[in-house]
This record gives C-alpha cells, structure tokens and sequence, in this order.
C-alpha cells in the first residue's frame, strides 16, 4: 500500500491526469488502494483522478479504460490522441 499512496501522491501532484489502480478479480491489495482513493485524491489537492480496473483472466474491460480517458482528456484532446 505504501508505493500505492506514495507513487499515486507524487504523480498526481506532478500533473498527472489519471492513475489506473489494475488488480486481479477478487486482488485484495487492488481492493484496499481501492479504498484509499478519496484519502489520496484529498492529500493531492483533489488534482486528476484514480480509476480501479479489475483484469479478468489477465483481460483490462477496454470500454471502462476508454471511457475514463474520454472523461479526463475531454472529447477534443481523446480524439486527437487516438
């Protein structure tokens, strides 16, 4: 948990938009950073955001990592991305 508060802290106050907390179905350390979330977004100023992704069978739900993309950059800078 330590590298979860501390890493996540020091990219969210360095202007990171979004940080992507991706664990195991049913990763018990995913589920307590999980629960550290607001903590750490309160600490980082409320700067960018934490979105929790659980991996099936080693699969990331694309339509969800998506979706928080297009929330964070906004439409204009997502699309330019892609």
């Amino acid at each position: 948990m330590p590298h979860f508060v501390g890493d996540t802290l020091a990219h969210l106050r360095n202007g990171t938009d979004l940080v992507l907390n991706v664990g195991g179905d049913n990763c018990v350390s995913s589920a307590i950073n999980e629960s550290l979330t607001a903590p750490v977004l309160r600490a980082a100023g409320g700067k960018g955001k934490i979105l929790t992704l659980s991996s099936h069978n080693g699969e990331v739900d694309v339509k969800a990592l998506r979706r928080a993309l297009l929330e964070t950059l906004g439409p204009a800078d997502y699309y330019r991305a892609a």
